[in-house]
């Protein structure tokens, strides 16, 4: 019997079977697994072994994971197998903690997505009804936010404020992007991952604090699972929920690498003046001559803007404090 493994504790896994009934099966890996370096992770395809005299059904009496299929990507943090989109959840009512983790986040999946392959990046912006006067919302830099993450259009991205009414259409907003697939949630303690999970799974499945305007929502995910999505007639959509995280460990990302982790400069990559163009202060920078604003250089005035000054200078401060 094949199944996903959703949830795994103490070299316990419980495992979501493809069959008809699609019933959860508790089951422990093969003693050879450990001989051979061999370790199941959340979102692993395995193969479970022949089940005899109920084994599977209560974690006293697991089945046993026979084999796990060949994975099409792992990534090191969170630790997850097989994923397809990496949601990013930014709380919007406190963008500006938000924004330096948001470029920090985009970098790092960035760099794991080129390198596993066949990942997309989303970006969900949470509570922005908790951003109620015009004043705030200008103050806070929210409408230059939008414009940058929406109207460029970046990364496809799904707004979503956290009020009942949104909520109930979060569900056929989302459908499309994830069904049949695998999504990861990111963001900070308390961005809403939690209330958006409820919103799509239509149930109270994830624990979600109080939040009130101003305040910082608490978080509520102590373990990595992955949630089954009731997406369409066929099984095969989940959700992994995560505990947020306030830093993003950037140390596994090279100068020479960042260029790359901004899709806006890919078109213009290797069409410098200097061949180990570093995109900082280089005449005949082709990156730089897309900027929208000058930066540093008095020659350029005003580019085309087909790279926002916002990017660019999050490009420089992050160039600066890699190795």
């Amino acid at each position: 019997m094949r199944g996903r493994i959703i949830k795994g504790l103490g070299g316990l896994y419980e495992v979501s079977a493809e069959n008809e009934d699609g019933g959860i099966i508790f089951a422990k890996p093969r003693g050879v697994f450990r001989n051979r370096d061999i370790k199941p992770f959340i979102g692993d395809i395995c193969e479970i072994g022949e089940i005899t005299r109920g084994a599977g059904k209560t974690p006293d009496n697991p089945a046993v994971i026979a084999e796990i299929l060949p994975r099409k990507n792992l990534l090191p943090r969170p630790p997850a197998a097989n994923i397809d989109n990496i949601l990013i959840v930014a709380d919007v009512s406190r963008i500006e903690s938000e924004m330096p983790l948001l470029t920090r986040r985009l970098v790092y999946f960035e760099s794991i997505a080129r390198k596993a392959g066949n990942i997309r990046i989303l970006i969900a912006a949470t509570k922005r009804d908790l951003v109620t006067r015009a004043e705030d919302y200008e103050k806070r830099g929210l409408r230059e936010f939008f414009d940058l993450y929406e109207s460029r259009r970046y990364y496809r991205k799904y707004w979503t404020s956290m009020t009942a009414g949104r909520l109930r259409a979060v569900k056929s907003r989302y459908a499309a992007r994830l069904y049949g697939r695998t999504t990861l949630l990111a963001g900070s303690s308390g961005a809403g991952k939690s209330t958006l999970v409820n919103a799509l799974t239509g149930t109270e499945r994830a624990e979600t604090g109080e939040v009130g305007k101003g305040s910082r929502g608490r978080q509520t995910t102590r373990h990595v699972e992955l949630i089954p999505l009731p997406l369409g007639k066929t099984a095969g959509s989940f959700i992994l929920d995560t505990p947020g995280f306030s830093s993003v460990d950037l140390s596994g990302v090279t100068r020479g690498e960042l260029p790359g982790l901004f899709p806006e400069f890919r078109p213009f990559l290797g069409k410098c003046g200097f061949r180990d163009c570093r995109h900082v202060n280089e005449p005949g920078c082709a990156v730089r001559e897309k900027v929208a604003y000058s930066v540093t250089d008095a020659h350029i005035s005003r580019a085309n803007g087909e790279i926002s000054t916002e990017r660019y200078e999050s490009y420089l401060k992050l160039y600066e404090q890699l190795q």
